[in-house]
């Protein structure tokens, strides 16, 4: 991952994928993705009206068929990556 393909956010990386966001580290055992749902393009700004999490465990690389942990959705991106960083953070914690 070149570090020109992602931004820091809470000292983790963040990047986006089509659809998909990506939070974490793939050095570390656990990561989130987040898969934006119902995209509202009527304005100047695509917003997306419902994201659903996934803490998953760092297998295979992020971006590929990983065991799923933990699962939620949100209404829109803010509410899903606050409940992502709080997941995360406790999951790299775990032993």
């Amino acid at each position: 991952m070149d570090k020109k393909e992602y931004i820091l956010y809470k000292d983790k990386p963040l990047f986006r994928n089509k659809q998909t966001i990506y939070y974490g580290s793939p050095l570390e055992k656990y990561y989130i993705e987040i898969e934006l749902d119902d995209v509202d393009a009527s304005g100047k700004v695509k917003v997306a009206k419902k994201a659903v999490i996934l803490l998953l465990e760092n297998q295979n690389g992020m971006g590929r068929k990983n065991k799923i942990i933990k699962k939620a959705q949100r209404d829109g991106l803010y509410p899903a990556l606050d409940v992502g960083v709080y997941w995360l953070a406790d999951a790299l914690t775990w032993k």
